[in-house]
């Protein structure tokens, strides 16, 4: 796992280096050490290299070094090293964390940052890191994993120094970065799994700045950028179960990966280039057949180095040249990059575009906030660019906000501006309707059941798990209870607990449909699916305790209209969010929620036979509805045309759909007309999308039977099903505002209002046939 970084110039005579120039391209050659059988067997005969592939070269030392046991061996696991420079083996005096193992391999567990000479290490099942500096000769540990994902015995480490930090493949389909920098955690990807994984494998090819990896039989590259794609099946297998599993390690003169099978150790190379496998055939390869074997690059010499053991008194060391060349490493890079012409533009009331430019390519980071403290950040982009731009989101209007930019570079080597700033501008709430109606007219017309208009932060009444951090984010707030009663004592507004912080809806002055505030919801980064808490009411609260309720036989009719307005921020509409077991390609996400209309008050539930759904459908982009519980689906605005495209969830255009639309409010006016017998396929169900009408369900399911059981709640909460808690991804932000609920028809922002009511249910069909 060694990397091309580390000595420059005129190399020292060597044991090793004598015997790697002396080599020809394609030839093995058996390296004679010292100390190797007591350095790599246990005094009871037990073998360290079982149960491991895996070795690292450090070049400034000149030393590999490697961790690993035999079963339960009563001496525990060992941390041992090979020195070129007395070419001998020795062990190293054992960590307090190796020590208390009982159960412990090596696996594919070790990797190391040579420009900085630290190995890491993952103990068997742990989700902690350790790292020794070879310098310093002290270990210390990474923070544990923050996702909560499952655990697996055997993954794989690898260093990546473009993307500045130690990768870990785990065997449920999780690729996670670390970097010291940040000294945290990060997740790159997900990888759907079809099947268990045992042992994982990862190499770095400091040739051409890629890693592949070994996960569930199958071969994925990642790039410099951080992005994963599969490649072409593993022309052998890597697993077989056995103690003697496959070795994948790498030559560091041509990139090349070098493969020994299980077992048997057939030799063989793949291309990562043209993504070819190749049997290779060596008369000088030595036989490694049931041996323990590690391999490591040796970059000084441009060689490959393999350690071989096969009982408790043959323990051997070879090496192997792949390509001409090699032996003179270039200097490593300690230069940050040059930072320039930062600049501001596209300010807006909630967000700002940030852009500039670094002599060198490297990745790009904006901190930000409103001192110089910051304590905000934008989500890293790891491409490396010389042009950079990140657009921040979910800010406040008419606010002085600090920020300044930071870019890393291939070598790890980070840059850091200076402090600058820039304001917000205010929001300028939407135009009237044409017909001049505003908030306020609308809700003192007849009919009007109720209006909320988010104007006032006293009509957020609280509720949240105590002995939890909601106790102090809420602190100084009424805790009111949350039950079907809806008494005068009853909450509306629902924290939750995302990532270890407490997420709920919050007042917001600085952005507003109309009046003087509407209600903010965040939906922050490894958030599970009641990402941002909700927003719950009734139609109306009774001072008799009854609730109004619109259903055949209510004294309000059976006709129900409603309108509301959302403003989007441009990170939440563009974040393609992934579920659990979905990947970035195939999220597997059904789509997140705006509102849920439901009945039965107060006692209804928001996932029902009596439930109408607004919601982005399979994140598609374009306002859909639905009905119970997803089973009643209302189509894809195919009242315009815009109808299900089997192959894009992008390819809803506009027209002849309407689409979301960031950075404005959008109108959502629906008219629901409950008729027909209880959970017949009779009721009509319209929604216009800012004043155009995009769906019309006149076949509508509403199960609204039973004594007072009618549309009459509604919860508001961009509830996404099932969403992966694990997924690292940027905050966004979604606002809402006034909400009115009434018998009568609505005016849009258009000018134009829904049609009255339609008591006539559709004919029943004709010209049935029966096959």
């Amino acid at each position: 796992m060694g990397l091309w970084l580390g000595l420059a110039g005129t190399l020292d005579a060597s044991t090793l280096g004598d015997l790697a120039a002396s080599m020809q391209p394609g030839t093995w050659a058996e390296l004679t050490t010292t100390n190797i059988v007591p350095a790599l067997v246990n005094a009871s005969g037990g073998i360290l290299t079982v149960y491991t592939d895996d070795m690292v070269w450090d070049p400034n030392s000149r030393q590999a070094f490697f961790i690993g046991a035999y079963h339960l061996a009563p001496e525990g696991p060992q941390f041992v090293s090979y020195t070129e420079s007395t070419n001998s083996w020795q062990r190293l005096p054992r960590p307090s964390w190796l020590a208390a193992a009982v159960f412990f391999h090596g696996y594919d567990h070790s990797a190391i940052d040579q420009a900085n000479g630290i190995v890491y290490h993952r103990g068997y099942n742990s989700e902690t890191v350790h790292r020794y500096n070879i310098a310093s000769q002290t270990w210390s540990q990474t923070p544990g994993l923050p996702f909560g994902d499952p655990g697996n015995c055997c993954d794989a480490l690898e260093y990546f120094p473009e993307l500045g930090g130690l990768v870990w493949v785990n065997g449920s389909g999780y690729v996670y970065l670390y970097r010291e920098s940040t000294n945290q955690w990060t997740k790159l990807t997900t990888i759907q799994q079809s099947q268990s994984n045992t042992w994982q494998q990862a190499e770095y090819s400091p040739v051409h700045k890629v890693m592949v990896f070994l996960l569930g039989g199958k071969l994925y590259k990642l790039s410099s950028s951080g992005q994963v794609t599969q490649v072409a099946n593993p022309a052998v297998s890597l697993y077989s179960g056995s103690g003697y599993n496959g070795v994948l390690t790498v030559d560091p003169v041509s990139g090349k990966y070098l493969i020994l099978t299980p077992d048997s150790r057939q030799f063989y190379t793949y291309d990562v280039l043209t993504d070819t496998w190749q049997a290779q055939s060596s008369p000088t390869k030595p036989d490694m057949s049931n041996r323990g074997v590690t391999a490591t690059p040796v970059n000084t010499h441009g060689v490959t180095f393999f350690t071989s053991c096969s009982s408790a008194s043959n323990c051997r060391a070879y090496v192997y040249k792949h390509a001409a060349g090699g032996g003179t490493p270039p200097p490593s890079d300690s230069t940050p990059p040059v930072i320039s012409a930062v600049t501001t533009s596209n300010l807006t009331s909630s967000g700002a575009a940030i852009t500039w430019t670094t002599n060198e390519a490297s990745d790009t980071q904006v901190e930000y906030g409103s001192t110089t403290s910051y304590g905000s950040q934008s989500a890293l982009n790891s491409s490396l660019v010389t042009s950079h731009s990140q657009t921040l989101s979910g800010l406040t209007a008419n606010t002085l906000y600090h920020f300044r930019v930071k870019s890393r570079d291939a070598g790890g080597n980070l840059a850091t501006s200076g402090d600058v700033v820039f304001t917000t501008t205010t929001v300028s709430p939407p135009p009237p309707p044409s017909g001049g109606t505003t908030f306020a007219q609308k809700c003192a017309q007849a009919g009007v059941i109720n209006c909320f208009g988010f104007d006032d932060p006293s009509q957020l009444l609280y509720a949240w798990q105590t002995g939890t951090v909601c106790d102090t984010a809420l602190a100084g707030k009424t805790r009111y209870s949350l039950t079907n009663a809806r008494g005068s004592n009853e909450g509306n507004t629902v924290a939750t607990i995302q990532n270890g912080q407490c997420v709920y809806p919050q007042f917001d002055s600085s952005l507003k449909s109309s009046g003087t505030g509407s209600v903010k919801f965040t939906i922050p980064s490894n958030s599970s699916a009641n990402s941002s808490g909700f927003f719950s009411e009734p139609f109306k609260r009774n001072a008799d305790g009854t609730f109004q309720y619109v259903a055949p036989g209510s004294p309000l009719g059976n006709v129900v209209y409603w309108q509301f307005y959302q403003y989007f921020d441009q990170t939440f509409l563009n974040t393609t969010y992934i579920c659990n077991g979905g990947t970035l390609t195939d999220p597997g996400c059904g789509g997140w929620k705006q509102i849920i209309w439901y009945g039965n008050p107060p006692n209804g539930s928001s996932a029902s036979n009596m439930e109408i759904t607004h919601v982005n459908g399979w994140q598609r982009g374009i306002p859909m509805m639905y009905g119970q519980i997803g089973y009643d689906g209302y189509g894809w605005q195919d009242v315009r045309g815009c109808t299900y495209n089997f192959n894009g969830q992008h390819n809803y255009t506009e027209p002849p759909c309407i689409r979301y639309k960031a950075g404005q409010w959008m109108e959502f006016t629906v008219r629901v007309e409950v008729r027909g017998a209880p959970n017949a396929p009779e009721s009509r169900v319209q929604l216009w999308v800012d004043g155009q009408l995009a769906i019309d369900k006149p076949d509508a399911k509403i199960d609204w039977s039973g004594t007072g059981n009618g549309l009459g709640q509604f919860q508001i909460t961009p509830y996404h099903t099932n969403k992966d808690s694990n997924q690292v991804h940027p905050t966004g932000y979604t606002w809402y505002d006034d909400v009115i609920v009434s018998t009568q028809p609505i005016a849009m922002r258009s000018g134009s209002t829904p049609p009255p009511s339609d008591t006539t249910p559709p004919a029943p069909p004709t010209s049935l046939s029966a096959n």
